[in-house]
């Protein structure tokens, strides 16, 4: 094995390494004094900054073990000194009203940090983790062992004439290629940050609104309503544009463009003079996050790797996740209006980062630049070996010339017997999805948890919600290739099942004079059954919407049917969400709701398991292979059935 440092890494040496940083933090906190009476609290801030730096310095260029552990003291010292001094100059200048709230902030972001490394860790190795500057402690050397067995030259990537042919394409992907993919995918993946806080806003926006004195007008029940679904119109809107945008401009473009609405949409929130205004902001911002989203997973599918693929199409929705915690987070100190003004700002500077992606190469083929096309691939996949490389071109080529040479059908070729399969699948998924009533959780998560009772405040309630389901996501992304995107999603389902049951049976019974006064002593289930809910609609569900279509659509009608998909998804989550206050005041009652709910989950639950196929380790096109030779057995079996028998 080949090791970065000249002697040999020992898992004792993890245990200092893990455990350092609090000698660090010892050390720091005897400095405090000296340190603040020379600088004070602002400059030992930006002072602390330094040697933080230098500390990952040491972690990323280490010469032995002593030089790593001499970083991860220095780290544990300054960071440790940093969060305590950045506390201190805050608590003197922080109102009483405010304080408490901005106190929490920083453990909140703490544990961003914690889940962002640990998101780092399933795409970078222990050097990309460093130059980040944000890795677990126990994970950093376990993954110098691990990645120093994987350390090889470029040239020891291609097929050897007496090698394992197979082993070796396993090594292909090179280091620069995966980081780019890994990069590209976060950077289009904020489309999901953007979503997060899309759907959640109706949930810190409309509380701080009602209790604002100074808000512009009033909003009736049906308005609230209307804001937490209407959303889901401009998704509509968004899904029946992509497909003639993304003909005519391509992926990246797109992307980029999209972002224009959004802005639009949180400034009209952010400046309203009538309700009017604000649904038709939350129309517009509906309609650029979710097409965003969608389009950014499609431009992510034309040239990540099989073996990325799964875990970086997870990335997406786990930024959708951290999107929700931040929402509830600035819900804890910033009212409506600061938080429209976050929404308006943050996208600017990604639109520009993306706008300089290159072009996918499909809608390249498309338009005759094949050059580009094969140059923009291989952008992407790096060093690998140059047959690897011509063979997928080619493969995306021939998938091209089927779909070109099937193009007269239009429309027609939807309802084809080899497709109706795969898009009747793509519908059902679709429509159950948005039945289980997950989005009308989030978009009214405050007042769920203040109806539960709960004595925990209801932002904070959320916030632990969020970073929850965030680490089961992260969860099901790291191990979804290794036991199969499917298992996940089923587990998913049976998870946001029982607990929608276990909800409804605790309101029945709560709704009974005779259990009435047992039940409210039992606040906690309610509160439980939810984040249990969430953490199990992470594991699976959260993303299948995207990621089953776009696996088993053939490449044919990919476009149309995942317009039609999302137009159908959007559609049913606008009902569901604008609905729900409609159902739990009706004879449904929340029990029956949740019930409702609860049944949606076991009918996905089968379709799934009977007719999704699992596509781990399968690339797209050997999945529309097998999606299509389903089809083209069924059809012959029922002809064979059907024809006349001869004697």
């Amino acid at each position: 094995m080949v090791s970065v440092f000249q002697e040999s890494v020992r898992w004792e040496h993890c245990q200092r390494f893990g455990s350092i940083l609090n000698i660090g933090a010892v050390i720091g906190d005897l400095m405090l004094g000296l340190i603040l009476g020379l600088l004070g609290t602002k400059k030992a801030v930006a002072f602390l900054t330094i040697p933080y730096v230098a500390s990952w310095l040491m972690c990323l260029y280490p010469s032995s073990v002593t030089m790593v552990l001499a970083g991860r003291l220095l780290a544990g010292l300054c960071v440790d000194l940093r969060a305590l001094v950045s506390v201190m100059y805050m608590n003197d200048f922080a109102s009483k009203e405010l304080r408490g709230r901005l106190q929490s902030l920083s453990m909140v972001f703490m544990n961003i940090g914690s889940i962002l490394c640990y998101a780092s860790g399933l795409f970078l190795d222990w050097a990309g983790i460093a130059l980040f500057n944000d890795m677990p402690s126990p994970d950093f050397l376990a993954k110098v062992v691990e990645s120093a067995e994987d350390k090889k030259e470029p040239h020891d990537c291609l097929p050897q004439e007496n090698g394992d042919t197979e082993k070796a394409k396993l090594k292909e992907i090179s280091k620069t290629g995966s980081i780019r993919q890994v990069l590209a995918a976060f950077f289009l993946s904020t489309s999901g940050l953007m979503y997060g806080f899309t759907v959640t806003y109706t949930a810190v926006a409309i509380p701080s609104w009602t209790e604002d004195s100074d808000a512009p007008f009033n909003m009736t029940t049906n308005d609230i309503s209307l804001h937490g679904s209407i959303i889901n119109v401009g998704a509509v809107i968004g899904a029946v544009l992509v497909g003639i945008i993304v003909t005519s401009l391509g992926t990246k473009k797109v992307v980029a463009l999209l972002t224009i609405p959004y802005i639009v949409g949180w400034l009209m929130c952010l400046y309203p003079s009538s309700v009017s205004m604000v649904l038709a902001g939350r129309l517009l911002a509906g309609l650029s996050a979710d097409s965003r989203t969608l389009v950014s997973l499609m431009y992510l599918n034309d040239f990540v790797s099989k073996e990325l693929r799964g875990r970086l199409q997870s990335l997406a929705m786990v930024f959708m996740n951290v999107g929700n915690i931040l929402c509830y987070a600035f819900g804890l100190f910033l009212d409506w209006s600061g938080i429209a003004l976050f929404n308006a700002i943050f996208p600017i500077p990604l639109a520009m980062i993306t706008y300089y992606f290159p072009e996918a190469p499909t809608h390249l083929l498309e338009k005759g630049s094949e050059l580009t096309a094969l140059r923009n691939l291989s952008y992407y996949r790096g060093n690998i070996a140059q047959s690897v490389l011509v063979a997928e071109f080619e493969e995306k080529k021939a998938d091209l010339a089927r779909k070109r040479r099937r193009e007269a059908g239009g429309i027609k070729d939807l309802m084809s017997p080899i497709y109706i399969r795969p898009m009747l699948i793509c519908l059902a998924v679709a429509f159950f999805r948005q039945t289980c009533g997950i989005f009308s959780i989030l978009a009214f998560t405050v007042d769920i948890f203040d109806m539960t009772g709960t004595s925990m405040n209801p932002y904070v309630a959320s916030i632990i919600m969020s970073s929850l389901q965030l680490v089961s996501q992260l969860f099901s992304a790291s191990l979804a290739d290794k036991f199969g995107r499917k298992r996940f999603t089923l587990f998913s389902l049976f998870v946001c099942g029982s607990s929608q049951g276990i909800f409804g049976v605790y309101y029945f019974l709560k709704s009974k004079p005779d259990y009435a006064t047992t039940m409210e002593g039992l606040g906690i289930i309610p509160l439980v059954a939810l984040i249990t809910l969430m953490m199990g609609y992470g594991m699976g569900l959260y993303n299948c919407h995207y990621s089953i279509p776009l696996e088993i659509l053939p490449v044919k009608i990919r476009t149309q049917a995942m317009s039609i998909c999302m137009v159908l998804n959007a559609a049913v989550c606008f009902v569901v969400v604008l609905s729900f206050y409609s159902m739990t005041e009706s004879a449904l009652g929340m029990h029956g709701t949740f019930w409702t709910y609860g049944c949606s989950c076991l009918i996905l639950f089968l379709i799934i398991a009977i007719y999704v196929p699992e596509s781990r380790g399968m690339t797209l096109a050997e999945v529309e292979r097998k999606m299509s030779e389903s089809a083209l057995e069924k059809m012959n079996r029922k002809r064979a059935a059907t024809m006349p028998k001869h004697h």
